[in-house]
């Protein structure tokens, strides 16, 4: 206390001291401030769109997340390998990691493409959208397809920066991309465009990331991306084999959502979709604010993996964490008891009676999910990405059994019931991740 009072600028340097600690810093300040644009945008795009034509941006919205498919865990590989590069001083490995990555993005993201436009019809008709909101719906999916394809590359981009140690950079770009994303919108509504607005915004502002994150990788390294000397059939197979546990994981997980969409969109309507992706993701985002400060631990988790021992180490770690999560319980009942007026606050007239009970249904399963978080980092860490897997598929199936049992029992649904569905899908994983993370002793012999 009295070091602080001498040097008031002390615990500003210390917190900056170091390049994980930015790199924390910075995740947690950047989400906080895509929280803010969240909360900008939803009441804007309502307002100038209204709950079924904005509907239709969300649910067609759903082929971005499929899109995600051609991912192939790229991204988190890119991080991991590009950082090895770094560290070792292997500009030539570096470059052809990158080369094969987005190579492969390109191949895997036109595969998406060609899936998208050839089922064009099949897709438009599972929203079950009206006449006039289908025709509307036919003109802008091809679009958001190709947009699709070129968001991959533009997160690859952004995911070299970060390999590259400067994860701050990476997240100010992609806020920044955000911010950019509602303005133009904003600008284009007010020349009395409609959802051209959001794909127009959306094109432009992933444009001018994908050219800071150029700039970036330029001023960071010398990285020579396009040479034929980056052609590296091992380079290549250690890429894979490294993504390949990423991607199952990931790819349950994008199928979750979009299910869910789907069945509110044909079961209780395509204007029910904005209210449940509102609380979809404000609650996702409270979640991420506690899983990024936990995120950085991740690393530090491997290192005392590698060592072959220190268990008691990693088991105080995740003592730590667990306390930081039921320290967020407080807040949490805070933030659920007045949500009914924040919601209205933020959306005034758009503002839907349904939002607090759903939100306060999320919470829970929000809650649970960050209480088996340090479970899932230890086992990344220690290389079972197995159970990793296995606990993102227990979410899911979750899921999915309790809306298709609720739909043939009751013949209907309610956002309460999909919110519960979602609730239940975390619990029932984060179960799983607590129990085997109890045998983080075995996981070193």
């Amino acid at each position: 206390m009295f070091n602080l009072l001498k040097d008031p600028l002390h615990w500003w340097r210390r917190l900056f001291a170091s390049r994980l600690r930015v790199n924390m810093v910075s995740s947690v300040i950047t989400n906080g401030l895509n929280i803010l644009v969240l909360a900008l945008a939803y009441p804007v795009y309502l307002h100038f769109l209204g709950y079924e034509q904005y509907g239709v941006w969300l649910s067609l919205g759903v082929v971005l997340v499929f899109a995600q498919l051609g991912d192939l865990g790229i991204r988190t590989t890119i991080v991991k390998l590009v950082a090895e590069a770094q560290g070792s001083k292997d500009m030539a490995a570096m470059g052809q990691y990158v080369l094969m990555a987005l190579l492969l993005l390109t191949v895997s993201g036109t595969i998406i493409l060609v899936v998208i436009l050839t089922m064009q019809q099949p897709i438009i008709q599972l929203f079950n959208f009206p006449d006039e909101l289908a025709t509307t719906a036919q003109w802008l999916l091809p679009w958001i397809g190709l947009l699709s394809v070129y968001v991959l590359i533009v997160q690859a981009l952004k995911a070299i920066v970060g390999g590259l140690g400067r994860m701050d950079l990476a997240n100010y770009i992609e806020t920044g991309g955000r911010v950019a994303t509602v303005a133009v919108s904003i600008a284009l509504f007010y020349l009395d465009w409609q959802l051209e607005s959001l794909l127009v915004a959306s094109l432009l502002s992933h444009c001018g990331q994908h050219l800071a994150a150029i700039l970036t990788i330029r001023h960071l390294s010398s990285l020579r991306i396009l040479s034929r000397a980056n052609l590296d059939k091992t380079r290549f197979r250690a890429m894979l084999n490294f993504s390949s546990m990423m991607f199952g994981g990931a790819l349950v997980s994008m199928l979750l959502d979009p299910f869910n969409r789907m069945m509110i969109a044909r079961t209780i309507g395509v204007s029910e979709i904005p209210v449940y992706d509102i609380v979809y993701r404000v609650a996702n985002q409270v979640r991420s604010l506690a899983a990024e400060a936990m995120r950085p631990l991740l690393p530090e988790l491997s290192r005392l993996a590698g060592t072959g021992g220190e268990t008691q180490r990693i088991h105080h770690i995740q003592n730590r964490l667990y306390k930081l999560v039921f320290a967020l319980v407080p807040g949490l009942l805070l933030l659920w008891w007045f949500s009914e007026n924040l919601f209205q606050l933020w959306l005034q007239q758009e503002y839907s009676p349904q939002l607090p009970g759903t939100f306060g249904i999320l919470l829970v399963g929000v809650w649970c999910n960050l209480l088996g978080a340090p479970a899932y980092y230890t086992l990344m860490a220690l290389n079972r990405a197995d159970s990793c897997f296995i606990a993102h598929a227990i979410q899911a199936v979750a899921n999915a059994v309790i809306i298709l049992a609720a739909w043939q029992t009751y013949g209907t649904l309610d956002l309460s019931m999909v919110c519960a569905s979602v609730s239940c899908g975390y619990v029932m994983s984060s179960v799983y991740l607590l129990q085997r993370s109890r045998s983080v002793p075995l996981l070193f012999h």
